[in-house]
């Protein structure tokens, strides 16, 4: 499990979070050989993009755990995939 530290913005008011989440890497599908190259031929399962799951988001201050709404939810995850992008795996 990961760490990602923010402020999340509900009702007008800012709230440091710390939220813990795990990335999956994106994973490239299997693939069935071709001529005796393996991996070469067509797909065999379809490739897997990254994703991101949030399993617990507290605020700072008091931890409390908060809720989130699903728009909090995206937002959250794009933010940690975009912090993610072109860093070498922090787990």
């Amino acid at each position: 499990m990961s760490i990602f530290n923010t402020i999340l913005e509900r009702d007008g008011n800012e709230i440091e979070v710390q939220v813990h989440y795990t990335y999956y890497p994106a994973s490239k599908g299997k693939r069935d050989s071709l001529c005796g190259r393996r991996n070469a031929g067509p797909l065999l399962e379809p490739d897997e993009p990254a994703f991101v799951d949030i399993e617990m988001v507290f605020s700072t201050k008091n931890e409390v755990e908060i809720t989130l709404t699903p728009n909090e939810d995206d937002a959250l995850t794009e933010s940690i995939m975009q912090s993610r992008q072109g860093s070498v795996s922090q787990d």
